[in-house]
């Protein structure tokens, strides 16, 4: 079946669908990553007993004690914000190749500033950056999210956006990050084509369905479907794009990452309720406990015991306990008292802590464990950074496409709604995240430059690490300084032109014999040249750290 004969069941069967297969997952671990971990006991991973009696009175309990840790949140978080802490950076260019040294001409370069500019501004006022972290989480949680582009309907009348230039019809464009109960992206493989899908409730619960695909002649095609009535909109241009784009990476919270949480959360509700018995125990056996004896009128004796008075300055007489045999015989017992200390926590402390550092080794985030620890060696942290960097990769890969799709279909949108469909061909985007690891300590970036001039670390990789944008302009630009350096002492040297030797190799026998220089001045400014004889050494030896640097 056509993507243009779907309806609004066919819309929601296939939404169902695909969501079913990431629900259990994505379901438990957005509880976990908003932090409902009890989860009506759901999230209680202990024993309990099988009697459902037994079970009600005791789940009851352990939810007045449980106590949990969002580590899952936090590892989340930590890698989402790697991928995109820093504002991604993203550029307007122009489809055609250009030659070597060629560049756009006046008006193309007045089309791409003023298209850069316009569009900044939009991300800016309506928190794109912040909608893509949402849609981040969304993947990490579901190993899938879709990306909305939409025109919210107050801008539409009858189904029909008023005209407008390419800032107006921008500034009615609008970004939305949906997980994938409510959306999805749906290929054909029989057909060979996508089509994007969305289901969604209003205000006044009226069911509202979407399908947006390209047809025939490459224009892209949205339906809307309220209560089964069907709205059509006029074809976009957008060079073959969909509204709707949707993600999909392995399972960053998996299953075991889950259990591992749940075994947090139980050491620390077992900590809890050992809390309740932190008090010392004190048992007494064959002990008359103190009191007093009363008569009442009857001349019946009756034994009233008190509270034992404990504290400082506090003495206390306890005698045995008196027993009476079969015979009236009555004797004395020997009184004695055990003691309960209160137990330890060091199990369960050991217990959070290693079912803690699991989930660290599960997501590759080891390195933030051991960046506090004076123990492990600088070459095992560098490692776990290592290792936390090339895991963020997948996801820092796949929020480059979903930003590149972004940012050209926006822009292809209002090109079309401001009827410039002509640009549509001839500009493009690129879209880059900046990978951010966080701060690191001098002692590490000191590490992170040995292991490169060690060559245990590639410069790319090191240069990463260090906080580098982009690498390969960065590279590119050190290298042509290198070969500028390269050719301009390959000319001094090929014309016997060598002042910087004569001067420097002077000035350190100035510096060896100082009395040559009291023989030349004296007093101030004798002073004077000594300082800046000094200073220059210095600098010489700063030049020649960075000659070698650069390989010259």
């Amino acid at each position: 079946m056509k993507f243009s004969e779907y309806n609004q069941s066919d819309i929601t069967k296939k939404i169902e669908s695909g969501h079913k297969l990431v629900k259990d997952d994505f379901d438990e671990n957005t509880l976990f990553f908003e932090g409902d971990h009890y989860q009506d006991g759901n999230g209680w991973s202990g024993a309990l007993p099988f009697d459902s009696k037994n079970r009600t009175s005791t789940l009851a309990k352990i939810q007045a004690l449980f106590t949990s840790q969002n580590v899952i949140s936090e590892v989340v978080e930590r890698m989402n914000s790697a991928v995109l802490g820093k504002d991604p950076e993203w550029n307007i260019h122009l489809k055609r190749a250009l030659k070597e040294e060629e560049k756009p001409t006046d008006k193309e370069q007045e089309v791409i500033d003023e298209t850069e500019q316009l569009m900044n501004e939009w991300w800016n006022t309506y928190d794109i950056h912040g909608e893509l972290i949402k849609y981040l989480n969304f993947v990490a949680l579901g190993s899938k999210a879709v990306l909305r582009i939409y025109v919210p309907s107050s801008f539409a009348k009858d189904n029909v956006i008023a005209s407008g230039d390419f800032q107006e019809q921008l500034a009615k464009i609008r970004v939305e990050a949906i997980s994938v109960d409510k959306a999805t992206v749906y290929t054909d493989r029989a057909l060979g084509e996508s089509a994007g899908m969305l289901s969604y409730k209003e205000e006044d619960d009226n069911l509202v369905a979407e399908i947006c695909y390209v047809d025939d002649k490459g224009k892209t095609i949205l339906k809307t479907f309220t209560d089964n009535k069907e709205n059509e909109s006029d074809p976009f241009n957008l060079d073959g794009n969909l509204l709707m784009y949707q993600t999909d990476v392995n399972l960053f919270v998996t299953l075991q990452v889950r259990q591992l949480q749940k075994a947090v959360n139980k050491a620390y509700t077992m900590m809890n309720s050992n809390l309740d018995n932190g008090f010392l125990e004190r048992i007494f056996l064959n002990a008359e406990p103190p009191g007093t004896w009363t008569t009442d009128e009857s001349g019946k004796q009756t034994f009233v015991p008190d509270n034992l008075e404990l504290g400082a300055n506090m003495t206390n007489f306890i005698s045995g306990a008196v027993l009476t045999d079969s015979e009236g015989k009555e004797t004395i017992t020997k009184p004695s008292v055990v003691f309960r200390e209160p137990v330890s926590n060091e199990s369960f402390i050991t217990a959070k802590e290693t079912a803690y550092e699991g989930i660290l080794e599960q997501v590759h985030q080891k390195h933030s464990l051991i960046s506090g620890d004076a123990s492990p060696s600088g070459e095992s942290r560098i490692q776990a950074l290592v290792d936390f960097m090339k895991s963020c990769d997948p996801f820092k890969s796949a929020m480059d496409k979903a930003g590149k799709w972004l940012i050209e279909t926006v822009m292809y949108l209002a090109f079309d709604l401001a009827n410039e469909e002509s640009k549509i061909e001839e500009y493009t985007a690129d879209f880059m995240c900046r990978l951010d690891v966080g701060h690191l300590p001098a002692e590490m970036r000191n590490q992170i430059i040995k292991e490169y001039e060690s060559g245990f670390l590639s410069r790319e990789t090191a240069m990463s690490m260090l906080g580098v944008d982009d690498v390969d302009a960065e590279i590119s630009r050190i290298d042509s300084a290198t070969m500028e350096v390269k050719e301009i002492l390959g000319i001094m040297n090929d014309s016997r032109i060598m002042p910087k030797t004569v001067v420097i190799e002077l000035f350190q026998k100035l510096v060896e014999d100082k009395s040559i220089l009291s023989a030349l001045v004296d007093g101030e400014k004798k002073t004077a040249l000594e300082g800046e004889l000094e200073s220059i050494l210095v600098s010489k030896q700063q030049e020649d750290t960075l000659l070698s640097q650069l390989g010259v």
